[in-house]
């Protein structure tokens, strides 16, 4: 099993960076999509040195290292902070009622599912081999279809791709609590619908707020909105550890199923006391790690005078 594994990450990641590198995908969508090609491809290496040991943070020691290198090489120079005009969590809720529950509801799935998934996985009796598997397909889901789902929210009204992912996505939860893990390979499956349509719900969100904003508040916005997503990503493991204890390996994807349906109903709320925006106005998606606000400083739709 593991022969076949780690060349089929490593041919999909490697499709994932020929993507990037032909042009095919835009410049912050490329990172967004390097990022998830790097994080399947690292699951394997679990499979190599004993978890328990030191060798597996030797490994993570060097890499870091080696991806500081052409940071360190670079002759350019770093841009001057942006100077962005504050806004509170209560006016970007007015603003974009949707786009802050879409983004708390990511980070509430993201977050549990990024602590609890392996644990999931062992406690159903998954070998170390599966659990790698189940992970990168989760990941490898979520990075093909980052883009497919991103131009189809530029074409419509976002809301509606916003409440087809999150449907999408509770339906999957929904059918691994169904099925009781009874089938891998069906588990697997499911991994891979859960994760295609579970993690581009982020970007989605973050560009249906930034429909309605101003350019001077698209820092500001971008920050708060990732401030929400850390929210939700700190409260999911801990609901998630909850469930689990009380309903089982299952109560994990209980919880995401749960908290997507309720997106989804907040969704066609939102459809039904505002009218959409014309798609002529809708800013493109962009795709960016979660990890910093500094990606949405670099945002090219912010006015020049930000980033002087």
């Amino acid at each position: 099993m593991n022969a076949i594994l780690i060349p089929l990450v490593a041919l999909f990641s490697g499709i994932g960076i020929l993507l990037v590198g032909n042009g095919l995908l835009g410049t912050l969508l490329g990172v967004r999509a390097v990022s998830l090609a790097s994080l399947a491809a690292g699951q394997p290496l679990l499979l190599f040195p004993n978890p328990g040991e030191f060798e597996i943070f030797c490994v993570a020691s060097v890499l870091v290292s080696l991806g500081l290198v052409p940071v360190a090489l670079t002759s350019s120079s770093a841009p001057a902070p942006p100077r962005a005009h504050p806004m509170g969590l209560s006016s970007l809720y007015q603003v974009s009622p949707l786009g802050v529950a879409g983004c708390f509801a990511s980070g509430l799935a993201l977050g549990a599912f990024w602590s609890m998934a392996p644990v999931f996985c062992k406690t159903l009796g998954l070998s170390e081999g599966d659990t790698v598997i189940f992970m990168v397909a989760t990941i490898l889901g979520g990075l093909f279809l980052l883009w497919p789902l991103g131009r189809l929210s530029d074409r419509l009204d976002r809301r509606r791709v916003l409440t087809l992912a999150c449907a999408v996505s509770a339906a999957a939860s929904a059918a691994m609590v169904w099925t009781g893990g009874g089938s891998v390979p069906a588990l697997f499956g499911l991994a891979i619908m859960f994760g295609g349509f579970t993690f581009p719900i982020y970007s989605i969100a973050v560009a249906h707020a930034n429909d309605f904003l101003e350019p001077e508040n698209l820092v500001s916005a971008s920050s708060a909105l990732l401030l929400v997503y850390g929210c939700g990503a700190v409260l999911g493991p801990l609901i998630a550890g909850l469930m689990m204890g009380w309903m089982g390996a299952f109560g994990l994807y209980a919880l995401l199923s749960g908290a997507m349906i309720v997106t989804v109903f907040f969704a066609l709320f939102r459809m039904l006391v505002r009218a959409p925006l014309p798609v002529q106005e809708q800013e493109a998606v962009v795709f960016v790690p979660r990890t910093t606000h500094v990606a949405y400083e670099l945002d090219p739709r912010a006015e020049p005078h930000e980033s002087e």
